[in-house]
């Protein structure tokens, strides 16, 4: 303990004491609690202070203001111990007018930072861009036809297995409603017994039927193996996938503005190797070919699934116009990027389209395998353009 007392009050403890203050300048509290702490007691020394004013705390500052000069500090011997004893010193702070921010720092936004978080040598990034050039080499297609191979093969093999997935286990949940409707309707009678038996208030009785049920719904997705949350996989990896080859693509057009460093994933074959009207895939397309295809492919796929959504909630319906709006928003990002992005997001869009239509007939799903349910459509083709005509036929 008295070895301690010979350590020097450095700038950082200065600045800790100074901030605290400058915090209740600031804001203007009128009233402000907090613990009062010398720079060399231990934490069993703290002591609870209130500041009923900003004059008083403005006078505790010039109270302490004194720990923190280190050269006007000394040891005074006091019965054979060497003890801490501040000179009473005029400060910076002896005035009232004399308080400012001593750290001052203001946040910018840097393209370095944003480029070391998403560079061409970020693992997913890096397998995106070796891949591409794999099936490009592999092939020795141009590099329209390598991109369409390689989303084609990556949607085959990744996101399709993902997709049939989380049918099945839509279907095992659907399933299991009506067993969760007899369970429910039996708690609800052997909740209410308990109401006349024990004498539960309604409330209580409550958050007990809750829990119950919440307990007997677990048990039942645990014994099937089918938790709902497992249906959002897909989500989870068609999404990163689909950046990282968005970004890789990026610095092969290298349409990179603002990066200092030397693109060593740029690819010139993309100027010559394009798509018929789109001859050169580093230029934005001028035609709006791609970005208004990419727009009404994503717009349709959103109507297939609000078509076949039944009581929907208005969070459904709220997520749904959302999704609406940034399919719109897609049409100008894509008329604005290299044609080679663009065309990566329409053959994407398009297959997942073309996934959704074909796993809607009953013949393919129980060739993967997916349990047969009541909502399920025998002619999901008719039953779509039946629903699309009665929902968007205006009528006087």
């Amino acid at each position: 303990m008295i070895s301690s007392l010979r350590v020097i009050i450095n700038n950082r403890t200065c600045y800790q004491s100074f901030t605290r203050f400058n915090l209740i300048r600031h804001y203007g509290k009128t009233s402000y609690s907090c613990q009062k702490f010398h720079p060399y007691s231990s934490g069993s020394n703290l002591t609870k202070c209130k500041w009923d004013s900003l004059h008083s705390a403005q006078s505790n500052i010039y109270k302490y203001s004194t720990l923190c000069q280190p050269k006007t500090t000394n040891f005074v011997e006091n019965n054979g111990l060497r003890k801490f004893k501040p000179y009473q010193n005029t400060s910076i702070l002896s005035k009232k007018h004399s308080f400012f921010p001593l750290y001052n720092h203001e946040r910018t936004f840097s393209m370095e930072s944003y480029y070391r978080f998403f560079s061409p040598d970020f693992l997913p990034i890096k397998y995106s861009y070796e891949f591409l050039t794999y099936i490009h080499t592999l092939t020795g297609c141009p590099w329209w036809a390598s991109i369409l191979v390689g989303t084609c093969l990556l949607r085959s093999f990744i996101t399709f297995p993902l997709a049939v997935y989380s049918l099945y286990i839509i279907a095992k949940v659907e399933l299991l409603q009506p067993e969760i409707r007899r369970l429910s309707h039996r708690l609800k009678i052997e909740t209410a017994k308990a109401v006349r038996q024990f004498g539960w208030e309604m409330n209580h009785a409550r958050i007990k039927y809750n829990h119950s049920l919440k307990k007997l719904i677990r048990d039942l997705y645990i014994r099937d193996n089918c938790h709902p949350l497992k249906a959002t996989l897909l989500v989870w990896i068609q999404i990163p996938m689909w950046f990282s080859l968005s970004f890789a693509l990026r610095y092969m057009s290298d349409f990179t503005p603002g990066l200092n460093q030397e693109n060593h994933l740029f690819h010139p074959e993309l100027e010559t190797e394009g798509l018929l009207w789109v001859s050169n895939m580093l230029l934005p397309d001028s035609t709006w070919i791609l970005p208004v295809a990419l727009g009404l492919i994503n717009l349709s796929i959103i109507e297939m699934y609000a078509l076949q959504m039944k009581n929907t909630s208005k969070f459904s319906k709220v997520v749904t116009n959302l999704i609406r709006c940034l399919s719109i928003v897609m049409i100008p990002i894509g008329a604005s990027v290299p044609s080679c992005m663009c065309w990566y997001w329409t053959c994407s869009s398009l297959y997942g389209l073309l996934q959704n239509i074909v796993l809607k007939f009953p013949k393919v799903k129980r060739t993967l395998k997916i349990p047969e349910t009541p909502s399920e459509s025998k002619q999901p083709l008719q039953d779509l353009f039946a629903a699309a005509k009665k929902k968007y036929t205006w009528k006087k």
